[in-house]
C-alpha cells in the first residue's frame, strides 16, 4: 500500500482541498477545526475535522462570497451561515475534546473496531 502522506509531501502539486477518511488528527498536523452536522442518511449527527496550514478566520458572509465566486448555481444545503454554525459543538463534545490527552502519532495510533458478530 502506498503511503499517501509521503506521496503528497514529495510531490510538487498543490491542492485547495484534500479529503481523507481519517480517524483523528495526528502529531505534527496543521491547524484543526471540528465540525458537526445532521446527516439524514445516517439518521444522526456526524462529525469531521478540517485541517489547514493557517487558521480559518472568515465570517459567514466572507465564506458565502467565496463560495459564490467558485461554485456555479446555488447549493441546496451549504452556505456561509451553515458552514460557520457547523463548528459550534455541543458542550459535551467540547468538554470531551478539551479533556482528550492521547497524542496520535504514526507509531501510536488507536484503532477502534466495530461491535457485533462480524466485527
Amino acid at each position: 500500500m502506498v503511503n499517501q502522506r509521503v506521496e503528497l509531501e514529495a510531490g510538487e502539486e498543490r491542492y485547495d482541498v484534500i479529503v481523507g477518511d481519517l480517524v483523528d488528527p495526528i502529531d505534527g498536523g496543521p491547524y484543526v477545526a471540528t465540525y458537526t452536522a445532521h446527516i439524514p442518511s445516517y439518521a444522526d449527527i456526524w462529525g469531521w475535522v478540517m485541517a489547514s496550514d493557517f487558521p480559518l478566520e472568515l465570517n459567514a458572509e466572507e465564506i458565502y462570497l467565496r463560495m459564490r465566486q467558485r461554485i456555479k448555481g446555488e447549493n441546496r444545503y451549504l452556505n456561509g451561515k451553515t458552514f460557520s454554525s457547523a463548528s459550534t459543538l455541543s458542550k459535551v463534545v467540547r468538554n470531551s475534546l478539551d479533556n482528550e490527552t492521547h497524542l496520535y502519532t504514526e507509531e501510536a495510533t488507536k484503532f477502534i473496531h466495530g461491535h457485533g458478530k462480524h466485527a
